[in-house]
């Protein structure tokens, strides 16, 4: 496996279906570069919660509890409806519950709070980053793939 471009996600460039899965990196990172950043960050959205569907359920937990740490317990309420907040009045000691809460939650709820978050605080989704580079197992998907690009670039383009 390669690198499929600068700031891209890992490709195979064997035969046909490689170059055009490298092709298709390509124009996907041409298209997300053009696209104004309210685009950007509703497309990272729809990957979190991509990634939270597909992710196994210790990962499930710690994507919410990345994701809900800047945000209080009132602005909670008013995001999938109030799903997360009920998890937080629900915890002991202010953590948020075990795997069966995490799985309790959907895709789209999640793509509700990393919309939330993002405007509260760009950098508690791109701490994301540091939690995928830390868990080898959440690399397998696609979806982890480009999110981990993206946010590679997110995070460069603010230094």
């Amino acid at each position: 496996m390669n690198a499929g471009m600068e700031g891209g996600p890992v490709a195979a460039t064997e035969g046909a279906a490689g170059q055009t899965l490298l092709a298709q990196n390509q124009l996907f990172f041409e298209c997300y570069d053009a696209a104004p950043d309210t685009t950007k960050n509703h497309f990272v959205a729809l990957l979190v919660g991509r990634l939270y569907k597909e992710a196994p359920p210790a990962l499930r937990t710690q994507i919410i509890d990345r994701l809900v740490q800047p945000l209080g317990l009132l602005s909670l309420a008013g995001v999938a409806n109030g799903v997360f907040s009920r998890l937080l009045l629900r915890a002991d000691g202010g953590d948020l519950p075990g795997i069966a809460a995490a799985q309790a939650i959907q895709g789209a709820d999640v793509v509700s709070l990393v919309d939330f978050a993002q405007q509260v605080s760009g950098d508690c989704v791109d701490g994301l980053y540091g939690l995928l580079t830390a868990n080898t197992a959440a690399l397998t998907t696609a979806a982890a793939l480009v999110l981990l690009a993206v946010l590679r670039k997110r995070v460069q383009g603010r230094r």
